[in-house]
């Protein structure tokens, strides 16, 4: 995941500033941001504090990790079907018993 190279203390202070009246433009300016980027950031995190954005960047990190183990996890059961299914050929072995095991047709293998 992409790390902001801005901190989140100071994307607090700027949607603070903002909601207090100054110009979404002079902070996008002053923090060296586009304008665009500043009101993604007031749309993600408006209403949040410093802990409550930390917290949110944490599930995000945590997310991002459980997705890339879950992706791990489908390859390796993939390459356990295509296994499967090549140590079965020419044998006179039950393909649809693997099947029931792994929970999915080990003929899905290229």
């Amino acid at each position: 995941m992409k790390r902001n190279r801005i901190a989140d203390l100071k994307i607090i202070l700027a949607i603070k500033r903002n909601q207090m009246g100054e110009s979404a433009s002079v902070i996008a300016t002053e923090f060296g941001i586009s304008v665009r980027t500043f009101f993604r950031w007031k749309q993600q995190y408006a209403g949040l504090d410093l802990d409550g954005l930390k917290r949110l960047r944490r599930l995000e990190q945590e997310n991002q990790r459980l997705l890339n183990m879950l992706a791990r996890r489908d390859q390796d059961l993939q390459s356990l079907r295509c296994l499967i299914k090549q140590n079965c050929v020419g044998r006179d072995l039950d393909l649809g018993r693997f099947s029931a095991i792994l929970g999915h047709s080990v003929d899905s293998c290229a």
